[in-house]
């Protein structure tokens, strides 16, 4: 069961890393194309920031306007299902650790 929740972690860590690589491509796509279009001097990512984990107020829009424009969206559940993953993985090597030290 050590080496299943080890893998189990593995897994979640690396869905995590694609949603994060993912999100941080697609918004700074986003960005930019908002300083073209809106002429703001700085393209930057950091109010999307929420958007790694939710779809609420403005990350809904900004995934409709990146629909819009045909880009592959970026989907926040793909964050959660990482954090799960990973946390599935804890609880199993936490369990395992418990039963063989009794």
């Amino acid at each position: 069961m050590k080496n299943l929740a080890i893998i189990t972690i593995q897994i979640g860590v690396l869905i995590l890393s694609v949603a994060i690589l993912w999100w941080h491509s697609f918004y700074r796509v986003i960005a930019q194309q908002l300083v073209i279009t809106l002429g703001e001097s700085d393209p930057t990512i950091g109010p999307g920031f929420r958007c790694l984990y939710s779809t609420a107020g403005s990350c809904r829009e900004i995934i409709e306007y990146g629909e819009s424009l045909g880009k592959t969206v970026y989907p926040p559940g793909l964050f959660w299902l990482g954090v799960g993953v990973l946390t599935l993985g804890l609880v199993m090597l936490a369990v395992e650790k418990y039963r063989s030290s009794r």
